[in-house]
Formats: structure tokens, C-alpha cells, sequence
């Protein structure tokens, strides 16, 4: 994705406690208008930083999880650092499209453990 100097990697990490955005770099959260957009709607904003490159969402981790269910793909917005004055977000794209497939998977293999 797009960080205001070149492109970063982006991806998702999936628990059964929590979902983290991560990048290679730094997130700001002063921004606004930034969190997990589905569907056209703004679904979770930003709740806070994991480490410096990486977003932590838990406390809507349940709703999060079945509103990705039900949707293809998904948009994170953030804002990154170091970029002063603030300028502006940057989005990526996430396809969902197998996300309860794998989740389904994923809790089948913790219920194993």
C-alpha cells in the first residue's frame, strides 16, 4: 500500500482474541478518518497502536470478525509518520473473499489443542 515515500507491505494477523494491521512503517493516529471500512461504512475506527507499524483491534473483535464474514473485501485507512504537516490517508484493499473458510479452520484447530 501506499505510505506517502514509496509502497509498504501490508497484511492482516488473525487470532481468536484479536486482529493487528500490520505495515514495515510507522502508523499515526492523529489522523482522521482512519479505521476498517466495509461495505462504504466506516466499521472500526483506529483503537490503537500494537507497535509503531502495526494496529491493534480487540474491544469490537467479535462484530469485526462476523461483519467480515459477510463482506469480500475490506478497506483499512491509516495515516503515516513521518509526515508533518499531516497530509493525508492512505487505503488498502483487502480481499476477503475465503476469511470464514479460515477462520472456521482456525478455531477447529485451536479446539484441538
Amino acid at each position: 500500500m501506499p505510505d506517502g515515500q514509496g509502497n509498504t507491505p501490508a497484511y492482516l494477523e488473525i487470532t481468536q482474541q484479536h486482529i493487528v494491521f500490520h505495515t514495515k512503517s510507522n502508523i499515526d493516529t492523529s489522523y482522521t478518518g482512519t479505521g476498517v471500512f466495509i461495505g462504504q461504512q466506516q466499521t472500526i475506527p483506529i483503537e490503537r497502536l500494537y507497535t509503531p507499524t502495526s494496529i491493534l483491534f480487540d474491544t469490537n473483535y467479535e462484530a469485526l470478525v462476523n461483519t467480515i464474514k459477510n463482506h469480500d473485501s475490506l478497506e483499512i485507512k491509516v495515516g503515516f509518520w513521518p509526515s508533518w504537516p499531516v497530509t493525508q490517508t492512505y487505503a488498502t484493499t483487502l480481499k476477503t473473499e475465503q476469511f470464514k473458510t479460515a477462520y472456521d479452520a482456525l478455531k477447529k484447530c485451536n479446539d484441538m489443542l
